[in-house]
């Protein structure tokens, strides 16, 4: 039977959830099924409630995040009860008499014997009681990656199904019996449940929003003050993923990728990104000394920009291939807030820039108290204020046109700049000034001359 333990565990709010309570194998070994029997038994008694659904997704996924991060597609395949090759998807399931055959071939009876103990009980308890019998050896544990591969065999034996019968129903056969053989009587009723119509699949937008959410869960602490904000930009970021790639193996592989930071932030770096996902970018580091340039990159050359424009408020503008630009301040979209810079977008924004994202500088300077004015200053309405000068500065190209730049070096991306906005800048947009070489002297004449800058 399920754990009762475990259960309680995984129905808790994700915020009070506690992964050593549940999580009682050698970490870094295989995952046994019966923990994820146990989280199926969860979700089917939490089917009525969504919300209760996704916290519960959230837990599930989350451990595995932290845990397991390579079975993660197998358990997000088996929550949805879907399998994805491709273009291709295909339900997780076997047939009434399939699964009848391999309870009997299993525990060494007649398929009728089973078809007989049907009379009375139901499928799932048949499975339970007609187990294999132990005789010198100890049967070895069924776990989460060993039953994966037996219904990846399923899957692949649909697509063979032009084949002759006998030769499809011995593959199915052979697929079941490894997962019978090896499971105990809790897994082999689970299973049953599993593959016949009995548990409904968990919806698509449960599991992404349990993912969503299990990516903040699993690397920022519940203590965090900051959560539900990270959490309400966890979900709207992953909805927006999901509408340009349509794959949850996208995310799953992102959370075993070699990345030296992992979290919701980095999933468009490392998934792939498009205008309208913002992104993650990096902050730059302070130094002590100008000479710790020098010991940084040796006597190669290296770009330093000017950051000597007061207070800003550092934002990414998208320009969409419908024609839109959408502003994003730390990750939030902030549009609304902004017509002047729309204005300025509209009138700068070339041709050939059908679609593009921008890490640029707002400036806001206040004329009558003659201070810059930070976001949280910054009134609401502040365009209908002609004190209120704004402008921007362009740092970097992030994207053009469908292609990413991340990977282009920062000199590079400086002079795709310049050719696209060639002729069109005034005070009210500028490109960042940036300085190249190894030249101590030189880069003290720059930063004399810049009062701040940042080097990449």
């Amino acid at each position: 039977m399920a754990s009762p333990t475990t259960l309680v565990e995984l129905k808790r709010s994700p915020s009070d959830y506690t992964l050593s309570n549940v999580v009682h194998w050698e970490l870094g070994g295989d995952v046994p099924f019966v923990f994820l029997a146990n989280c199926l038994v969860a979700v089917s008694e939490a089917e009525a409630a969504e919300h209760d659904l996704q916290d519960i997704t959230c837990n599930i996924f989350r451990t595995f995040m932290k845990i397991s991060p390579q079975n993660l597609f197998a358990v997000l395949s088996i929550l949805a009860r879907t399998y994805v090759d491709g273009d291709n998807s295909y339900t997780i399931e076997a047939s009434k008499d399939a699964i009848i055959e391999a309870i009997a071939a299993s525990s060494n009876k007649t398929p009728e014997f089973i078809k007989d103990q049907l009379l009375e009980h139901d499928l799932a308890f048949v499975a339970e009681v007609n187990r294999p019998v132990e005789l010198i050896f100890k049967r070895e544990k069924l776990t989460v990656e060993y039953l994966f591969s037996k219904i990846i065999a399923l899957v692949e034996n649909v697509k063979r199904k032009k084949e002759k019968k006998t030769v499809w129903a011995n593959r199915n056969l052979y697929a079941l019996l490894g997962m019978f053989n090896h499971a105990s009587e809790f897994e082999a009723g689970t299973l049953v449940r599993l593959l016949q119509p009995i548990w409904k699949k968990v919806p698509e937008n449960v599991i992404l929003h349990g993912l969503a959410c299990a990516t903040v869960y699993a690397h920022i602490s519940p203590e965090d003050p900051d959560i539900p904000l990270h959490l309400e930009k966890a979900v709207d970021l992953c909805n927006r993923i999901y509408q340009l790639h349509k794959s949850f193996r996208a995310f799953c592989d992102a959370f075993c990728h070699p990345y030296p930071c992992i979290g919701y932030m980095y999933l468009p770096e490392i998934i792939g990104f498009a205008p309208g996902i913002p992104l993650k970018l990096m902050e730059a580091e302070p130094i002590l000394d100008r000479s710790e340039l020098f010991q940084i990159f040796g006597s190669n050359d290296f770009t330093y920009e000017s950051n000597d424009y007061g207070d800003v408020i550092r934002a990414q503008i998208h320009g969409l291939e419908n024609g839109m630009i959408e502003i994003y301040v730390d990750n939030v979209l902030i549009t609304n807030r902004f017509p002047d810079i729309l204005a300025i977008m509209k009138r700068v924004r070339s041709q050939n820039m059908k679609s593009f994202i921008m890490d640029c500088k707002v400036c806001a300077f206040d004329e009558r108290r003659k201070i810059s004015l930070s976001i949280e200053d910054l009134p609401n309405a502040h365009w209908e204020d002609a004190e209120i000068i704004v402008s921007i500065v362009v740092s970097d190209i992030l994207y053009l046109n469908g292609m990413s730049f991340l990977q282009k070096q920062l000199q590079l991306r400086h002079q795709m700049l310049q050719r696209l906005f060639t002729g069109k800048l005034d005070s009210s947009c500028k490109i960042a000034a940036v300085t190249r070489c190894n030249d101590l002297k030189l880069l003290k004449n720059f930063l004399k001359a810049s009062g701040k800058s940042s080097y990449r």
